[in-house]
Order: structure tokens, then C-alpha cells, then sequence
């Protein structure tokens, strides 16, 4: 039997492969295409697929980032997609070619699914944009349902690896609370293994050199390393994981010396209480563990706040016209109710579902759709909110509550992008890689030189050094330091769109302001008319072409001159920068700059002020505006003007240059009669010079300087147009506290500065009593 035994021949172990696209191990060795491995049918299929479409670029970004497909009964699957009923419930938008569903992909996991599902419209025909929200793990996808359906685009994510997890109440949100809530029970654990742990952990401490007691000793320290483990196994794995992940596509991220610090806390405590050779550091560990996940949960309702999924009626000042019997008032977005008639005029959003009562739509759906080709609608035709009028102003009777949630999806839509990535918010997970590298070697070293020291203290030594060397104020200070800071903005009246916004307006050195409905309040504007004045009819006809727009000036034509009902208008058109025309009861209006309206005749002298109002091609009256600018300006200018370089732009004539003279010191720069593109120029040769620019306007004639800005403030009156371009709205009587607001944002950064010089501080102390050898559990809990 023994010689048999000898004879036999050694088993080999079998070579092991890695699958090429999710990385797991591949239980067939043959199962390959080329020199690539997969674990499953399906891996190689969507490999296969990818290349068909030369998108093998997917795998660049990162070592085998994809997610694995589960294909099986994939054609059964999604067949209640087919059910016209059910689409509609989860569609954001629908009209005769295009729809837009927001889908919640909880695979997504990294830069390389954002880059591959923001690639779909190569992969099939008919999508024709994908925006990725990474950290809300939910995408918005707008395709043609003439060429592709709902049901084929929810295969086709199924098919390379992202099952879109379908919710009808509301596309996602119920995924959001169960990961709040899983969070906040995890946090829980952790919490109330802490606490209780520490309490089994006092007798110890208070002890001293004395020796605890011989009987209740080991019944706390057994106790302690039961409390411990739910926290390991549960509350800390989202960390593992994370760490796992990293390390697998041969990265290290800010969860790595996280997780290898836990690890050695529990492994290393577990040691001393089995061996009886202490008492270990589960305090140090179940505390450790229950601060990030507090910080983690911090962050994520921080994140939720930066996408404006909060309560929109507490901060969103928006407002619209509601007709009533005693005429027309501005009535906030919240307080409309199904059934109230409202009037939405040139330019202006629509803000829920509705049906149209009066006038003739011309709606461009692109903020919604990303295509630009306005939709017209004839009365009783349907409005979706989200679109945008572009003709005469037009009334609509409510038909559903506005839609908080979907709105506010504006103001993170792709098309209003981040212009930049700023530094700061990455920094933690760069710093990491250098953390733990440092970590490492001054663990190898200490080692190194306690095993020739003193050998039975190099095990103590080393893990002393990976227990007290933490990167958790690195993790946690950006995300508390930031979401507060946004937070007490918003009760000041300042909403930020995010916190990358806050970080760019920390390091603003340039300030250029619009001047009406900016720097002059609009609503106060003097209005008076030159000449011999309008008669009764040549009013009635200026307020009814005048209500067709937003703008302040129109705004203040139709609050200083009331008259009778006004008519209705065709043809309207409004050039941004130039005026308004359109025909009213058979008569040709044009208002607007003197040389604009006068474009067909012989050419006057521009006035010192004030608009033309033309009939028929003749001149019939010039209009003044006498501004009033809002009170504290000046204050507020001379505060700025300490500290960074001022400049006007309005599209107005130089009237105002005196009066703005007073306000702003000689070094300002002024330009007058600017175009909204001669604006989009002004800030682009900053931009261009390397200044850090910060653009303050109502949005109306200047949202391409808004988006082209470092960053853009919105002034918001009482009646607003929604201006999703910028990155801040404020409410136009807090636009004086401008020079407390960007201070505000310096002091952030500082803060955050100050948390990374504490964090090295402690690591620095840390490990002095760590490579010393007398690192103590009491030691460690402080």
C-alpha cells in the first residue's frame, strides 16, 4: 500500500483564470475568445458585443469593470414593458417621436460603466442620450420609441450587465430610501456596539496598573469580541468591499487603508482575548466604525441635498402668473392647484402638465428631450412641464400638481453640466494612495528594525502602526464641511447647484455684473413716456405686446401702464437684445432699442434713454426708465472692490454710466449696448485669460454668459424663469450680501485645509506612540 502510495503521480493544481470583463474567477479554463477568459456565456457575449461596435474602450479606464449579465429568461423578463399603461407610469416625458425615462442601474460601480452607458446611442439606434448620476446610481435615457421601445431598452442594459431595477411609484426613489435605511441600520450596529463596548471596557481603563478582576475579566472581554463581530461582518462591510474592489482593478482608493486598519484592529483584538493576553482594542474598532458610517450617512443625505431631491417648496424661488377675477398675480409654483388658469409668456418654463386655454404654442422640449425643435400645440393641446414657450405669452389651465422632482431633474441635466471637475473634491481618494503606501513602509521599517531589536515587540509594533494610522478626517471633512456650508447658503437665500459650485467660488477673482434686474431692482424702475404721451388705444396696444415677454423692462411696461383687457397677438417674435414685435388687431408693433425699431426708416439719434414703440413703422412714442438700484448696492460694491476686479454689462445704452460711476470706483470696466452674445465674448476672453470669473445675471439675455462663467449666479425675482445654465440662484433682495457669501466660501475651504492638517497632526502623534511600541488600548480609544 505504502509503495503504491509512492508511485502515484502529484496532483497539479489547475492555472486559474480571471474573467476579462467582471473580473471574477472563470470556472472554465476553455471558455475564452482568443487570449481573454470569461466566467460566463454571458461576460463573453457582451465582449463580443462591445467589440461588434468598437467600444472596447470600455475596458481601458479600468481592469475588468464590468458588471456580470444575468441573461437567462431575459425575453420573459421585460414583457409588462409592452403594456402601454405600465410605460406611461414610468416614462418622465412622451410626445409623437421621444421619450425619457430615468432608470435606477444599481450595478454601476465605476468610471467605466458612466463611460459605457453614456455610449448606448452607439450600441442601438434610437437612444439618443444617456446621462449617468454616478452617485444616485441612476441614469436618464431619451430615445426614440419609433425605433426602439422601452421594453428593448431594458434589455438591451440587461444584456451588457445593468438589470434597471423598476420601481412605478417613482423610478427609483424606493431604491434611495432602502439604501438610506440600510445605512442608517448598519450606523445603528456599529453605534450600539460602541457604546456597550466601551462600557465593558471601563473597568479595564480604570484599573490602571492594577490587575482587573480574575472572574469578570474574561466574561467583558469575550462579551466585547461578540459585540464586534455583527460590526465586522455587517456595519463595515460596505468598506471591505469597497477596498475589495479597488484592489482588484489594481487601485487603491480611501477605503483601502480603511479597511486594512479595521481588519488588524478586530484581527489583532481577537488575538489578545483568545490568547488571554489582553483585552484588545474592539472600543477603538466598533468607535472607528461607527464615526464613518455616521460620516458616510452624512454624505449621502448631503448628496441627496447637492441634486435638489429634498423639499423643493422650501428653497426654489419660482413664481408664475395666475389669472384670478381681479386680474393677473404672481403666485408662487407651490401654492398652484389643478384646475388654476396660468399665463407663461416668451421664454418662460412651463411648470406642470397642462392643457392650453388660450394663444398659440410654440414649446421647445429641449431641457427635457435635448432636441431642439420646438413642438407647436393648438388650444386644448397638451403641455408637459419642463418645456420652454417660445412665442407670444399663452394660457394654460393646470392639469397636475407640479412636479418637484422632476423639475428640479432640470438643474442636474447633462446639458447643464459641471463646467469642471474641481481639485478638492477628489483629493481624498488621491491622498489615500499616498496614505497607505506611507503606512506601509513606516510599518515595514518599525519591523525591520524591532525584529533586530527586540523581536517579541515587532509584532505589537506593526500592528500598533496599521491600527492608529486612520485617513478618516481626509474622508469625512469635504462632505461635512461642504454639505453644511450648502446648507446654511440655502436658508440665506443662496442655492448652490453643488458642491463643486461652492469649491469654484471659493477661488473667484473676477466679478461681472448685468445691470437690469440685477443691480437694479425692476420692480421699483420709474417708467415715463417722451413726447406728446400715448393715447388710450396706443396704450392698450403697447401693454398687450409688452405682456408677450419676461424681461424687466416689458414687466415694467405692463405694472406702470394698466389698461383695459389686453388683445391677443400674432406672429409674436422677441430678438434677444434687440425687442419684441407682433401684430395686434392688424397693426405691425415693434418695441425696443431705438435703432432697432427704426431700422426700416431713416435712422434717429439714439435718446439719452428708454425704448421705441413703433406702429405701423412709425415711431409713436420713447419710453424712460428711470432705474432704482436696490438698497445696500453700494455698501456691498465698495466691500467687493477690496478684493477682487469689478466690470458692468448691460445691453442698455450709457445713461446709467454717471449714476454707476458713483457705485463702482474708477478701475471698473463698463460696457454698454452688449448683445447676449456680445456678453457670452466678454466672458469668454476672461476665461481665456485665466481669471477665475463669476457672472451675476437675471438669465433672460445672458444665460450663455451664466453657463460660459466659472460660476453663474441667477438674480430671481418675484417672477422668475427657471435658468437650470447657472450654477447659484439668488433671491434678489440677498444679491447684497455677495461679499459675506464668498467670504463664507473661502472660510469653507479653510476649514477643510485645517481637517487635513489635523488629520496628519494625529496620524503624526499616532504613530510616535505606535513605532515606540506603547500604543495602549486607552491610548487607542482617545
Amino acid at each position: 500500500m505504502t509503495e503504491q502510495t509512492k508511485t502515484q503521480p502529484l496532483e497539479t493544481k489547475p492555472e486559474t483564470y480571471s474573467c476579462f470583463h467582471c473580473g471574477l474567477d472563470c470556472p472554465d479554463p476553455n471558455l475564452v475568445d482568443g487570449d481573454k477568459h470569461f466566467c460566463c456565456s454571458g461576460c463573453r457575449t457582451v465582449y463580443r458585443f462591445l467589440q461588434e461596435n468598437k467600444l472596447t474602450g470600455f475596458y481601458d479606464a479600468e481592469g475588468a469593470p464590468g458588471a456580470r449579465p444575468q441573461t437567462e429568461g431575459l425575453e420573459l423578463r421585460y414583457g409588462f414593458l409592452d403594456d402601454p399603461t405600465v410605460a406611461r407610469e414610468l416614462l418622465d416625458y412622451h410626445d409623437d417621436h421621444v421619450s425619457r425615462v430615468t432608470l435606477s442601474l444599481p450595478q454601476i460601480h465605476c468610471s467605466s460603466c458612466v463611460w459605457l452607458l453614456e455610449n448606448l446611442p452607439r450600441l442601438r439606434a434610437g437612444v439618443l442620450n444617456v446621462n449617468v448620476d454616478f452617485l444616485q446610481r441612476r441614469a436618464v435615457l431619451v430615445f426614440d420609441h419609433q425605433q426602439v421601445s422601452l421594453r428593448q431598452v431594458a434589455e438591451l442594459l440587461d444584456k451588457i450587465g445593468y438589470r434597471p431595477a423598476l420601481m412605478l411609484d417613482s423610478s427609483g426613489s424606493k431604491a434611495t430610501t432602502n439604501l438610506n435605511r440600510s445605512l442608517l441600520i448598519k450606523t445603528g450596529v456599529a453605534g450600539f456596539a460602541a457604546v456597550n463596548i466601551m462600557l465593558l471596557s471601563l473597568p479595564a481603563y480604570l484599573a490602571g496598573e492594577a490587575a482587573p478582576d480574575a472572574t469578570l475579566a474574561p466574561i467583558f472581554r469575550f462579551g466585547s469580541l461578540l459585540l464586534a463581530i455583527p460590526v465586522l461582518c455587517y456595519a463595515a462591510l460596505d468598506y471591505f468591499q469597497s477596498a475589495y474592489s479597488a484592489l482588484r482593478r489594481a487601485t487603491v482608493n480611501i477605503d483601502v487603508p480603511i479597511a486594512l486598519g479595521m481588519l488588524v484592529l478586530f484581527g489583532r483584538s481577537a488575538y489578545e482575548v483568545l490568547s488571554g493576553s489582553g483585552a484588545g482594542y474592539f472600543d477603538s474598532f466598533a468607535g472607528l466604525t461607527f464615526f464613518l458610517l455616521l460620516g458616510r450617512f452624512f454624505k449621502q443625505k448631503t448628496f441627496h441635498h447637492l441634486a435638489f431631491d429634498r423639499d423643493y417648496k422650501s428653497y426654489f424661488p419660482a413664481a408664475v402668473l395666475k389669472k384670478t377675477e381681479s386680474g393677473e398675480e404672481s403666485t408662487p409654483i407651490r401654492n398652484l392647484r389643478v384646475g388654476d388658469q396660468i399665463v407663461i409668456r416668451n421664454r418662460e418654463l412651463i411648470p406642470a402638465d397642462s392643457i392650453l386655454v388660450e394663444g398659440d404654442a410654440t414649446v421647445d422640449y429641449s431641457f427635457v428631450t435635448g432636441e431642439s425643435t420646438p413642438v407647436d400645440v393648438a388650444p386644448g393641446g397638451q403641455l408637459l412641464a419642463g418645456g420652454r414657450q417660445q412665442g407670444g405669452a399663452i394660457v394654460m389651465e393646470v392639469a397636475k400638481e407640479v412636479s418637484e422632482s422632476y423639475l428640479t431633474g432640470l438643474w442636474s441635466s447633462s446639458l447643464f453640466a459641471e463646467k469642471q471637475q474641481p481639485q478638492l473634491t477628489n483629493m481624498a481618494n488621491r491622498v489615500g494612495k499616498y496614505f497607505t503606501a506611507a503606512v506601509l513602509a513606516i510599518a515595514t521599517a518599525a519591523g525591520i528594525y524591532w525584529l533586530a531589536v527586540d523581536a517579541a515587540r515587532a509584532a505589537h509594533v506593526v500592528t500598533s502602526i496599521l491600527i492608529v494610522a486612520c485617513p478618516c478626517a481626509l474622508a469625512l471633512s469635504s462632505p461635512f464641511t461642504l454639505g453644511t456650508g450648502l446648507r446654511l447658503l440655502a436658508n440665506r437665500g443662496f442655492f448652490l447647484k453643488n458642491d463643486a459650485a461652492l469649491e469654484s467660488l471659493a477661488h473667484i477673482d473676477h466679478i461681472v455684473f448685468d445691470k437690469t434686474g440685477t443691480l437694479a431692482d425692476s420692480r421699483k424702475t420709474q417708467v415715463s413716456v417722451l413726447g406728446e404721451g400715448l393715447d388710450t388705444r396706443q396704450q392698450r396696444l403697447l401693454v398687450s405686446l409688452a405682456r408677450q415677454s419676461a424681461h424687466p423692462l416689458s414687466r415694467q411696461i405692463v405694472a406702470a401702464l394698466p389698461s383695459e383687457e389686453p388683445l391677443p397677438v400674432a406672429g409674436f417674435t422677441e430678438e434677444p437684445g434687440q425687442g419684441l414685435s407682433g401684430e395686434v388687431a392688424g397693426q405691425l408693433l415693434r418695441l425696443g432699442k431705438p435703432s432697432w425699431v427704426n431700422s426700416n426708416n431713416t435712422p434717429a439719434a439714439e435718446p439719452q434713454a428708454g425704448v421705441a414703440f413703433s406702429i405701423d413703422g412709425e415711431v409713436v412714442a420713447t419710453l424712460l426708465f428711470e432705474d432704482a438700484y436696490r438698497p445696500g448696492l453700494s455698501d456691498a460694491i465698495a466691500d467687493l472692490q477690496q478684493g477682487f476686479t469689478l466690470a458692468v454689462i448691460s445691453g442698455d445704452s450709457e445713461r446709467e454710466r454717471r449714476r454707476l460711476g458713483e457705485i463702482f470706483d474708477a478701475d471698473t470696466t463698463f460696457a454698454f449696448r452688449q448683445s447676449p452674445h456680445d456678453k457670452l465674448t466678454f466672458i469668454q476672453d476672461l476665461i481665456e485669460s485665466d481669471r477665475r470669473v463669476l457672472m451675476v445675471g437675471d438669465g433672460l439675455n445672458d444665460a450663455g454668459a451664466l453657463r460660459a462663467a466659472t460660476v453663474g449666479v441667477a438674480v430671481a425675482e418675484d417672477e422668475t424663469a427657471f435658468v437650470p445654465a447657472a450654477d447659484a440662484i439668488v433671491e434678489a433682495q440677498r444679491l447684497v450680501q455677495l461679499p459675506r457669501i464668498l467670504r463664507f466660501a473661502r472660510s469653507c475651504l479653510l476649514v477643510i485645509a485645517l481637517s487635513f492638517a489635523f488629520s496628519f497632526i494625529y496620524n503624526l502623534i499616532g504613530l510616535g506612540f505606535a513605532v515606540t511600541g506603547k500604543l495602549s488600548p486607552l491610548t487607542s480609544a482617545i
